[in-house]
């Protein structure tokens, strides 16, 4: 599944991300081809819902992606 930041907030590299989706920030789930296009999601409703499914964020103005999960 790929994921934005939500709120407007953007990360500039892995770390940043990577402590934001540890502490629970929301991202809204980019995925074209997902039912769930444009919800809200965070890692407790990852964990809770699709603990199977890697998470990638875009990052870096949305031109770079990592993975989180």
């Amino acid at each position: 599944m790929t994921v934005i930041p939500a709120y407007g907030r953007d990360y500039k590299n892995t770390a940043e991300v990577t402590l934001a989706w540890n502490l629970g920030k929301d991202f809204m789930i980019q995925d074209c081809s997902s039912k769930d296009n444009g919800r809200y999601i965070n890692r407790t409703d990852w964990q809770n819902h699709c603990p199977d499914t890697e998470v990638w964020v875009r990052i870096k103005g949305l031109r770079s992606k990592v993975r989180v999960a």
